[in-house]
């Protein structure tokens, strides 16, 4: 059974692959899993599954891996990735989901240097999947192996429960479940309803803070869904790269430091920012946390710089913000393009190439701090175009991160030009974040009960600094986050 809820500019194609290790016991050959379906954040219809024998005997796990990845790219992912590229008249994204983290390492280095042993078959296998998952329109995915849609297809179940469980995984539901389901919509369809906004205010829990201000309870995008989570009010978990096991709780500051002598050791990693950034200064809820800033003085994209970023990234439990140069996605780059001719298209070119290359060192540096179990946010103003990059989208997928809005005039954002001083700036900042108690402090939108000027000239610059509040609200989240991994 499939189902389909969203048009078709949410709608990839996922593909899952699976191995089993020299299952067959005559010819110690493994086999082959395959899953290809359809999904978005309200769509999942299946279209494909392939169980086959593999035609060379592999020595490992991963050798076998390798083999069953190369086949269900090369006979149902590119095939279905040029179909619904056609389908849709757009560009589609194909989504590998794999279960292997070593396979996945090896799909992005070309190479493994334990596995030089490699025949003709295996080793054409891999330079085929380094050079199909290193695509802009192929995005290689860690799934977990619960949640390995591909693993029905490659060998029998004697649990009946986890059986259950693996049919439910390709859309294979017994007609008892699909009874139920029918008189749970028709129950629903005689009550009233109501919409509910992507980002729900909720008054913050009582620690002192300003009760005027309030949170949001961010929608998770993740494929799978993620339910409700016991706490004082429903709410849903921003995706995380953390195991599922762990539970969000919420904190109170004041109760954890009548209790605690110190707050939790926190580690905070400032990259790309500029040199007056408050997120890395003494601010409230800032104490015992150790910041660095990386600033563009560091140019990462010099060999000392991408170096020095990923040393100071390589600590447990850190804090990783990124804020990359965004002046060649800004909305006024669109009136450049239209009155400046070649010169300003070649400039806004260079900026976004540039971006590029920085957002790539972006990766290996986040790719350390999510090694190390870290909190992951990258800042874009909310209007600039960067956020529709395939790069950057592949970015947010890899570590599973959630879009969140928020304006500056709730975190005390004011003008500091003459005749327009203390008026507030509506800056729109969108946070792609982990976490979800950073989440949780930042998401605040315009309460519309006061005034705003336009952001340009002096003002635009001393907002890459953020302000005190913004810093604190930021701290807190960290706080919070680092006291929760201690419960």
């Amino acid at each position: 059974m499939g189902w389909v809820g969203d048009g078709p500019e949410d709608i990839n194609p996922h593909i899952f692959a699976d191995a089993d290790f020299a299952g067959c016991t005559v010819s110690s050959r493994s086999t082959t899993g395959v899953h290809l379906c359809m999904r978005g954040p309200s769509t999942c219809f299946p279209l494909a599954g392939v169980s086959k024998g593999q035609g060379c005997v592999s020595k490992s796990t991963l050798e076998a891996e390798m083999v069953a990845g190369d086949s269900a790219i090369r006979m149902e992912g590119l095939p279905a990735l040029d179909l619904w590229s056609v389908l849709f008249s757009r560009a589609v994204i194909l989504y590998f989901h794999e279960d292997n983290q070593a396979m996945i390492r090896v799909c992005e280095t070309g190479r493994n240097p334990t596995m030089r042993h490699l025949l003709r078959t295996h080793r054409v296998s891999v330079a085929m999947l380094h050079e199909v998952t290193n695509r802009d329109d192929v995005i290689m995915l860690y799934e977990t192996t619960e949640r390995q849609a591909a693993d029905i297809f490659t060998k029998g179940f004697t649990n009946s429960d986890k059986w259950l469980h693996a049919t439910q995984l390709i859309n294979m539901f017994p007609p008892s479940t699909l009874i139920a389901l029918r008189a749970v919509g028709e129950k629903k369809q005689k009550v009233t309803g109501f919409a509910v906004p992507k980002q729900v205010a909720r008054p913050l829990d009582d620690d002192g803070a300003d009760l005027n201000k309030v949170a949001c309870t961010v929608a998770c995008p993740s494929l799978t869904g993620a339910g409700p989570v016991p706490s004082v009010c429903v709410r849903q978990k921003v995706s995380t790269i953390y195991s599922d096991s762990v539970v969000y709780n919420q904190v109170n500051l004041q109760k954890y430091k009548s209790k605690n002598q110190y707050f939790p050791s926190r580690q905070f990693l400032e990259l790309c920012c500029s040199p007056e950034s408050l997120l890395s200064g003494k601010v409230r809820y800032s104490e015992g946390c150790v910041a660095t800033r990386v600033t563009k003085e560091h140019d990462i994209l010099t060999a000392s710089g991408r170096e020095f970023a990923l040393l100071a990234a390589d600590h447990p439990n850190l804090t990783l913000w990124i804020s990359l140069e965004c002046i060649g996605g800004s909305q006024f780059q669109r009136l450049n393009l239209y009155k400046g001719g070649a010169a300003a298209s070649a400039l806004v070119k260079r900026h976004r190439a540039k971006f590029k290359e920085m957002l790539s060192v972006a990766f290996e540096v986040a790719r350390v701090v999510k090694h190390n179990s870290g909190i992951i946010c990258f800042e874009l103003p909310g209007g600039c175009s960067y956020w529709h990059e395939s790069l950057l989208q592949r970015f947010m997928t890899e570590f599973r991160l959630t879009r969140i809005d928020l304006d500056g005039c709730m975190f005390n954002l004011k003008s500091r030009k003459p005749n327009h001083e203390n008026a507030f700036l509506r800056k729109h900042w969108c946070v792609a974040t982990n976490s979800q108690h950073i989440a949780d402090e930042l998401g605040i939108r315009c309460s519309g009960n006061h005034e705003h000027v336009r952001i340009c000239g002096s003002d635009t610059k001393f907002t890459e600094g953020y302000t005190v509040e913004f810093a604190e609200a930021v701290h807190r989240g960290i706080l919070r986050e680092a006291i929760n991994h201690e419960q």
